[in-house]
């Protein structure tokens, strides 16, 4: 038995009719002998443990007909079979060598390891310069002692961080609901040797109570990629490995600081966790800094923490909006869900955790003109951020893009479809956008398959289009690819005409608005969002405004922008200097629109209160932007990170990207002229954000 043999023996089991040879031969990309070989292996080994009569194969094709008995004890016996009878890959070998160096408090003799391993002395030689050569690429090697055996030297921090990334490669954190992975030696050793059977129930019910506490939307991806940090937590600390004060400080310093909320959401899991008498400090602000990385909307929380990666990606809705003719700027819900993708991304890239996209091939080939497009002008991100963004990445961003496209090409008819879905919440957005487009369906909302039965007991729906298979379910659903198939198309469609046949809809129901559809909240909380919102006209006075200075040089335009704050007691001196920082370390993403700069800074380098100044330069100042220099405008803000004033800069940028406001601006004879001209293009911003929410 090997892992390709456990994935044949799981499919045939799993099916609910019969499977055909070339089908599965198609999807192994193997031959049809090699398939009918992995089968013979199949029946030597159910019959050698009384199951001979539970698969057959018959024309060509492959059936189960066993019980759930026998199913029960397919699975129990692929878990617990031995290294002696499962054939390790090269790279199932080297990976679990360096789970087990990782999770040894004593040092551990090749000897042990040719014994667990069922491996000769050659082949485990040969295995540890490529298990070198990965923990290298981790940042972890061995301890200089070697005679009591191998003991790797790295923190516990680090050890954690390892861990959890070979179990990701492995494949874990994608499929961690163990019901759909593979079952086999490997699968079945990890879940025995790390505990994970004993701890995941309890922490998935833990992350779930916090979903309802915290009012939470979780996809499914990062549902069980915490599941799985928590279960390789939980392991640690069961077995007294803690994390110490300066290993925690040092790790904060390289990330993100985690917001009081997401803090108060870490201390809540813990300690739904753990005893009360284990409470730590340190191990709550790491649980922290990894939920910070995590892809998900907290409904509650300050979505708008980092105003850069807010005008990094104003910057590239206002090159794609020039590009398909379309204005994307106005696209609340775009700007906000791709600012926290591009955010999430961020971490992961830094952390060397790359996305990998399923769907890039067919979303390429299907847009292959959308992907160019954006691909050509990634380098606004890129730059921007100063790192490489992948085609993976890339294509994830092009469904936030695509979604945007379709709802504003044309409106559609509805009827009542819930999406599940197990992915992010671009892919997410992608599929149901693709739905409503093709179909006469109303989107009622999207939510995790983790999440639908309960979603279900407050929300009725006709019909669920998931993404993966569900079970106890009651209404009719249809399984299809993120990417929609021409059979995907077939089912989904069938489905409908099956239910119209059925049942009379009843259009006394009050109607979704388009805007609900991706939101996943109630009425109540996007009226929250409406109350939050703040003009940036309250922000700014006529002393603020500064027109036809002269400057020689960008850091001096900024300086002299923002003077006017520092006067009046607004900001620090020091703050004046973090603004031109925040160019000399990342560069001149500020620049986001044509001829226009948006001065700003952390809030903690000198904030006093909230302000922003406007000027308005004689002669223009070159910022180093690859495309929206030279610079004639220039806007200061000095605001705190809480979302009226990130929807503030939502409204200011729109405004500024706007060339008819721009001439305007530019004939302005004082400064009265420029509060009337903001004022009356603010309106007419925020009332198309009200209609956005509403």
């Amino acid at each position: 038995m090997n892992h390709q043999i456990c994935k044949l023996l799981k499919m045939i089991v799993d099916s609910k009719g019969p499977l055909q040879l070339k089908n599965i031969a198609d999807e192994f990309k193997l031959s049809e002998r090699s398939i009918r070989n992995y089968y013979n292996e199949i029946e030597k080994f159910l019959s050698k443990n009384g199951l001979g009569d539970v698969c057959r194969f018959q024309n060509l094709s492959f059936r189960y007909i066993g019980e759930e008995k026998s199913t029960k004890k397919i699975y129990n016996l692929l878990f617990n079979l031995n290294f002696y009878e499962y054939y390790l890959s090269s790279k199932e070998r080297e990976d679990l060598i360096i789970l087990i160096l990782l999770v040894q408090d004593m040092p551990l003799k090749s000897s042990q390891l040719e014994e667990l391993l069922f491996v000769s002395k050659t082949t485990l030689v040969n295995t540890m310069e490529n298990v070198r050569e990965k923990l290298k690429g981790y940042g972890v090697g061995f301890s200089r002692n070697k005679h009591y055996g191998l003991v790797l030297d790295c923190d516990e921090i680090k050890r954690r961080d390892v861990l959890f990334y070979i179990l990701k490669d492995m494949g874990l954190a994608d499929t961690f609901p163990w019901e759909t992975f593979i079952p086999n030696a490997c699968s079945g050793f990890i879940s025995k040797f790390l505990k994970i059977d004993k701890y995941r129930y309890k922490i998935e019910r833990s992350l779930q109570s916090a979903e309802n506490q915290f009012h939470l939307n979780m996809n499914d991806t990062c549902f069980y990629e915490m599941t799985l940090i928590l279960c390789v937590i939980f392991f640690r600390i069961e077995n007294n490995h803690y994390i110490s004060y300066e290993k925690c400080q040092d790790y904060l310093e390289g990330s993100f600081e985690p917001n009081g909320l997401v803090i108060n959401l870490c201390e809540y899991i813990y300690k739904n966790l753990f005893d009360k008498y284990l409470y730590n400090e340190n191990e709550v602000q790491y649980l922290a800094c990894k939920l910070c990385k995590m892809q998900f909307i907290m409904e509650s929380s300050n979505k708008g923490q980092y105003a850069n990666f807010h005008i990094i990606v104003k910057s590239l809705l206002y090159q794609l909006s020039k590009v398909y003719n379309i204005n994307l700027l106005t696209d609340y819900k775009l700007h906000e869900y791709l600012t926290g993708h591009i955010l999430s991304v961020y971490h992961r890239i830094k952390d060397r955790d790359d996305l990998v996209n399923p769907f890039k091939n067919e979303l390429i080939e299907e847009y292959y003109e959308d992907f160019t497009i954006l691909k050509d002008n990634i380098y606004i991100l890129e730059n921007g951020l100063a790192c490489k963004f992948s085609d993976d990445e890339i294509s994830y961003i092009l469904m936030h893009i695509l979604t945007a496209l379709i709802k504003n090409s044309k409106k559609y008819n509805k009827i009542d479809v819930i999406i599940s879905c197990n992915a992010g919440i671009g892919t997410s957005e992608f599929l149901a956008t693709l739905v409503k487009k093709n179909f006469n369906v109303n989107i009622v909302a999207v939510t995790s398959a983790h999440s639908l039965k309960a979603f279900l007991l407050r929300q009725r729906c006709d019909l669920i289009i998931s993404t993966v298979p569900l079970n106890e379910i009651n209404i009719p659903w249809v399984q299809v690819n993120t990417v929609l198939s021409k059979d995907d198309f077939s089912n989904i469609r069938e489905s409908i005409d099956k239910i119209s046949t059925k049942s009379v809809k009843n259009f006394n129901n009050t109607p979704i608005n388009d805007s609900d559809i991706f939101s996943g909240g109630t009425s109540d909380e996007d009226n929250s969002s409406k109350e939050t919102s703040i003009r940036f006209l309250n922000m700014i006075k006529s002393d603020y405004i500064l027109l036809d200075k002269e400057a020689d040089n960008w850091q001096e335009a900024i300086i002299t922008c923002a003077e006017p704050l520092l006067w009046d007691k607004k900001i620090i001196p020091n703050y004046l200097t973090a603004m031109v920082n925040v160019v000399l370390e990342n560069g001149p993403y500020i620049v986001f629109a044509p001829g226009v700069a948006l001065a700003h800074a952390n809030p903690d380098c000198g904030v006093l209160e909230p302000g922003a100044s406007f000027l308005r330069l004689k002669n223009t100042v070159d910022f180093g932007h690859e495309t929206n220099d030279p610079v004639k405008f220039i806007i200061a803000v000095a605001i705190n990170d809480t979302p009226e004033y990130i929807n503030a800069l939502f409204h200011i940028m729109n405004i500024m990207c706007n060339q008819r406001v721009l001439d305007n601006l530019s004939l302005a004879k004082n400064s009265f002229e420029i509060i009337n001209i903001l004022n009356e293009y603010e309106k007419i911003t925020q009332d198309l954000y009200q209609n956005d929410l509403s």
